[in-house]
């Protein structure tokens, strides 16, 4: 995770995105993808900029697809393939 974080730079050229810990930028950018949470909530509570907290998301979201994809991103195949269409038919869609 911290390669990933590497690039991310204070948006307001204050220097204070240096300095916050990664488990916090990791946090931050699962908060605003899961929970919807808005860049100015997490800025607010991180104590930096707006900008910088959607910088979190924006690397952690190319770090994640770059690094993790092709380990977790799969088409299913056989009988995977079928209890996934299973839950799709379930639901009502074709």
């Amino acid at each position: 995770m911290r390669k990933i974080f590497d690039t991310v730079a204070d948006a307001s050229g204050t220097g204070r995105a240096k300095q916050i810990p990664i488990e916090f930028k990791v946090l931050a950018s699962l908060r605003m993808l899961g929970r919807d949470y808005y860049a100015d909530d997490v800025a607010e509570i991180l104590n930096c900029g707006e900008e910088t907290a959607r910088s979190f998301m924006l690397a952690f979201i190319r770090g994640v697809s770059k690094e993790m994809y092709s380990t977790y991103v799969y088409v299913p195949e056989g009988e995977e393939l079928d209890l996934v269409e299973e839950g799709y038919r379930r639901a009502g869609l074709p």
